[in-house]
């Protein structure tokens, strides 16, 4: 997935040096003829190879002279569609400048003067210096396809019987590649977070990984995204965002820990679209997260109305109600959700920290013996099961099952170690050794 590059032009005294001087227009002419042979070579020869092909592409640009080489794998990296469409675009781009008289050329070589002068032994910003030839080309474009218009105009006006059709000018189609660009950015984030197992319903207490290399790819291209869309909304067209796509972008933020960005975004989405489930139970989620219970619920309860069945909404609402230290009826949501799912392990875990907290501990213990039963790795479940056995007194089923509970999750030692329910064991020669516990 390409990014917007910020390339730099080579120093003054690189490109204005005794072996690299910047070129006419006739020597640009003749790179360029090089540089097409090059590149459709490349093509021909690597296109069913996407990999291959990409990775020859930028060395066709070392045939253009310099300052061009960069702008050409400036103009490749901005440029839409697969590696051939990117190709035959640079061919095209250099295809306009060579295009150009003399006159419009010349200012391009004193724009990269200019700049280079003005920024005396430092680089140069590439991609403003694109833009700016981009600038010059749709100047050029325009008062070209006038001076045409009236010269056929002036010589044969009777025969003219409709206006002519200008061609589409460099500027529009600049548009176009960045309303491109922002749909495929679109597309590539959608899939990645896909693929990276992000979910687009979020519960509480949910433990999601995701890998550096994601977040260090995803993050840019939000970023420009967010560029697009301003240049897009500036030129008064729309910059679609469906509801899923901004539902994940929103559930990135939060698993990468900007809450508030995260928050923003369900916002929007409930602007559009006040009764978007999801939406509603996400925002609860970040809520939930920052501690701000009340607010959770506000939004639990908006979702539930949208729709009353829903196992992640009931279970989430539960853990706000629990937090709130409002166990029985946190433990009425988990039988909610219990009733949709009646294996949904985590229901099961906090229905049992629930009951536990009304003073139920036989029922809680049954919940969490049914956990493990579930699941035989879960070492909270276990945890919990080894505190409930110590205070019933049963030593023998508390050390085993908190035994596998360290062995699962080592963590838990530390737990164990300051657990005023697990006191029964705390003389307890294995105990000791399992928690590496020193009495004071």
């Amino acid at each position: 997935m390409p990014f917007i590059v910020d390339l730099k032009f080579p120093s003054l005294n690189k490109f204005k040096s005794s072996e690299k001087t910047l070129p006419t227009l006739e020597e640009l002419g003749k790179s360029i003829t090089k540089f097409e042979a090059k590149a459709m070579d490349n093509i021909k020869e690597f296109d069913g190879n996407s990999h291959e092909l990409k990775s020859v592409a930028k060395e066709s640009f070392a045939v253009l002279p310099l300052p061009f080489d960069s702008i050409a794998s400036m103009v490749y990296d901005n440029s839409s569609g697969h590696t051939r469409e990117k190709i035959k675009h640079v061919i095209l781009f250099f295809k306009n400048l060579h295009d150009i008289d003399i006159v419009q050329y010349n200012k391009i070589l004193n724009r990269i003067e200019e700049t280079a002068i003005g920024k005396e032994n430092a680089d140069l910003s590439l991609q403003y210096d694109v833009k700016k030839i981009y600038g010059i080309l749709s100047t050029w474009t325009t008062e070209k396809n006038n001076a045409e218009v009236k010269t056929t105009s002036d010589q044969a006006p009777e025969q003219q019987e409709e206006p002519p059709t200008i061609p589409t000018s460099t500027s529009t189609v600049l548009l176009q590649d960045e309303s491109s660009k922002f749909e495929e950015n679109k597309t590539y984030i959608t899939k990645s977070l896909t693929l990276a197992g992000l979910p687009l319903v979020l519960r509480s207490e949910q433990t999601i990984q995701l890998q550096d290399e994601t977040r260090q790819e995803i993050l840019p291209l939000l970023e420009e995204n967010n560029r697009l869309r301003e240049i897009i909304q500036k030129s008064n067209k729309p910059a679609i965002e469906e509801d899923e796509y901004l539902l994940r972008i929103a559930n990135f933020y939060y698993i990468t820990g900007n809450s508030q960005k995260a928050a923003e975004t369900y916002e929007y989405i409930l602007k559009r679209n006040p009764t978007k489930m999801a939406a509603l139970n996400n925002k609860g989620v970040v809520l939930d997260s920052t501690e701000e219970y009340d607010s959770a619920l506000e939004y639990f309860n908006k979702a539930l109305e949208v729709v009353p069945e829903n196992v992640h909404v009931s279970y989430n609402k539960g853990i706000s109600l629990y937090k709130s230290e409002k166990y029985q009826q946190a433990a009425e949501c988990f039988d909610a959700a219990l009733k949709i799912d009646t294996n949904y392990v985590s229901a099961l875990t906090f229905k049992g920290h629930a009951l536990y907290r009304l003073g139920k501990n036989n029922e809680a213990l049954e919940l969490y013996n049914r956990v493990i039963r579930i699941d035989r790795s879960n070492a909270e479940a276990l945890y919990n099961k080894a505190c409930l056995c110590s205070i019933k007194g049963d030593e023998y089923g508390a050390i085993t099952s908190l035994e596998r509970a360290i062995r699962l999750d080592s963590s838990w030692k530390e737990a164990a170690s300051h657990d005023n329910d697990l006191d029964r064991l705390k003389k307890n020669p294995r105990f000791k050794e399992i928690v590496n516990y020193i009495q004071h």
